[in-house]
């Protein structure tokens, strides 16, 4: 006996027809060769989550058969329901795709970002790779090797990294923002040997030994002489 299929929805329908016969969603399954999930996705009316309408007519066309349906009248049923169906779920849809654009639009803006920063940090490395990786380096003012003084007091000038360290003769000597150190040492006389040491960032140490020769003047005196005074005494006899 077939039923009317315009009064109520398809969902009802296939579930009425169901219980008249006594029937589960796993014994239709069997009997139609349709999957459980589908059969249980058409009678809960998850139009969205179903495959295309050819296979879907099929899966109706056999459950109509099965359930002494009008399986024309079912298909267009289920055609026009499906259709409202879509339009009330397409706002949903809408804002899930539009939920789903702004995470990728999100994440895509954070990898820019990381990717930006780890950029930003290897052309920093580039720029001051000499300070962070490569050897100290070390400039002297006006000290040539093996230069001769003549004053006992010396001073050092130079320029290095201000984030380097340095040593002079084990002395540590604190350079300005800009790198600059003057330091004054006194001199003893002949060789005074100044060992200069330089340490990076990351440990790279730069030696230097300069040596300063300091002279000593001696002046001539000429001796000065007392004049001496001779004096002639006479004595007198009374006889």
């Amino acid at each position: 006996m077939e039923e009317n299929t315009e009064t109520k929805s398809v969902a009802s329908i296939i579930e009425d027809a169901m219980k008249a016969k006594s029937m589960s969603v796993e014994k239709l399954s069997l009997q139609s060769g349709i999957s459980e999930r589908f059969i249980e996705l058409i009678v809960k009316e998850k139009v969205g989550k179903l495959p295309s309408s050819p296979y879907v007519r099929g899966y109706i066309s056999k459950i109509a058969d099965i359930l002494n349906l009008n399986k024309e009248s079912l298909w267009a049923e289920y055609k026009k329901q499906s259709a409202e169906k879509k339009v009330e779920q397409s706002p949903e849809k809408s804002n899930e795709i539009k939920n789903g654009e702004l995470i990728k639009k999100f994440i895509n803006t954070k990898s820019l970002v990381i990717i930006g920063i780890i950029l930003g940090l290897v052309i920093v490395i580039i720029l001051r790779g000499s300070a962070f990786i490569g050897k100290p380096t070390l400039s002297l003012e006006n000290f040539d090797d093996n230069i001769s003084v003549s004053t006992s007091t010396f001073a050092i000038k130079g320029r290095v990294d201000p984030k380097n360290q340095i040593t002079i003769n084990d002395e540590t000597v604190f350079p300005d923002e800009s790198g600059l150190f003057e330091k004054n040492f006194t001199l003893t006389s002949g060789f005074n040997t100044f060992n200069f040491k330089v340490r990076g960032i990351l440990g790279k140490e730069l030696q230097m030994t300069k040596q300063v020769y300091l002279t000593t003047s001696t002046k001539k005196t000429e001796k000065q002489v007392e004049p001496v005074v001779e004096i002639n005494t006479s004595t007198t006899t009374q006889e």
